[in-house]
């Protein structure tokens, strides 16, 4: 009986080193050469922050010897026209593919039809249910609750507020979204005497601009006590300041936007807004290409499988009066940076 046990021990272990040999064998295997990878970037839209987006790509492109084809549908967050873009890719000939989804939910079937037969990452916004291999951007939740911590500075005796946001279908707004109101909850739940900052209302825009600029003014001549303006959307900043000044408010209005435009950065700088979160669409777009062609360029092995949690992070940042004219020079700069930060 011992010798039957004995027997069984040493098969069980005979088959443990033949799996450890073939794992280490397919982990440790040279990568795979592709010389000149092709990749394709799909943005959310065509205006200044998708722009430093593509010029993030197309110079990481040149500096790892890849082909990239970019895909920018007119306007901003224009669902319907990324989607005709969306689901006229084919993955037959392409090495990798990145896409910003404006809406995670609906498109999350045509991005698993590409990863299955080419690699997919989302970029700036994640479809996070879909089977991409990698998600590239920020912690939308972590930037939305900066933008609540600012509110909460810039009104310290509480008050109340109106958000303007594009959409609730993109994963990134959802996140703002989500990140605003828990900051707040955790605010009140620490102490029962906080100022109380209430959201009163949230305005969607569909990435219209113009809508955006409308219906704020339309809601502020409405309601007389509202304190503090926020803009969850990189166009959103301008349309604000706009806006406020149409209903005569510009001296009383507090302002919060997202995103470094010109028109946000001069507000910031002259004091009328009170802080941006900025994020770094050129670093987005950077770190996208870079990442389809490490994953490209690897073992299937080596990847995180389809679907699982994996993300590159690129940090947001607060910008105030004082942080203006350092944040642009270091922005500018970007397009001409040799490394990757």
């Amino acid at each position: 009986m011992q010798g039957n046990n004995r027997s069984t021990l040493l098969v069980i272990l005979a088959i443990a080193a033949i799996a450890i040999f073939w794992y280490r064998a397919k982990v440790y295997e040279e990568p795979r050469t592709i010389a000149r990878p092709k990749l394709v970037v799909l943005t959310g839209g065509d205006g200044p922050y998708w722009q430093l987006m593509v010029e993030g790509a197309r110079r990481a492109a040149d500096d790892v010897k890849a082909d990239i084809e970019l895909l920018m549908p007119e306007g901003d967050d224009n669902f319907e026209k990324q989607n005709v873009m969306l689901m006229s890719l084919k993955a037959d000939g392409v090495d990798g593919i990145a896409i910003s989804p404006l809406d995670a939910e609906k498109q999350t079937r045509f991005i698993n039809t590409l990863s299955d037969d080419t690699i997919v990452v989302t970029v700036d916004s994640d479809a996070p249910l879909s089977e991409r291999t990698c998600y590239v951007g920020a912690s939308n939740l972590a930037a939305g609750k900066k933008c609540a911590q600012q509110v909460e500075e810039a009104l310290p005796e509480g008050g109340k507020v109106v958000v303007c946001l594009a959409n609730l279908t993109k994963d990134n707004m959802i996140g703002r979204k989500a990140g605003m109101e828990e900051r707040f909850a955790e605010s009140a739940a620490q102490d029962d005497q906080a100022p109380n900052h209430e959201v009163v209302e949230w305005l969607i825009d569909d990435g219209d601009r113009d809508r955006c600029r409308e219906q704020l003014v339309e809601f502020l001549e409405a309601h007389d006590d509202i304190d503090c303006v926020v803009g969850l959307n990189a166009f959103h900043g301008g349309e604000m300041l706009f806006a406020v000044d149409k209903v005569g408010l510009a001296d009383k209005m507090k302002i919060v936007a997202f995103d470094a435009e010109e028109a946000t950065l001069d507000g910031v700088a002259s004091g009328r807004i009170y802080a941006t979160i900025a994020q770094d669409p050129y670093q987005y777009g950077h770190a996208a290409v870079r990442q389809l062609v490490d994953l490209c360029r690897s073992n299937e092995e080596q990847r995180a499988p389809a679907g699982m949690p994996s993300t590159y992070t690129v940090d947001t940042r607060v910008i105030k009066q004082g942080d203006v004219e350092e944040f642009r020079e270091e922005f500018l700069k970007d397009g001409d940076k040799d490394d990757e930060s």
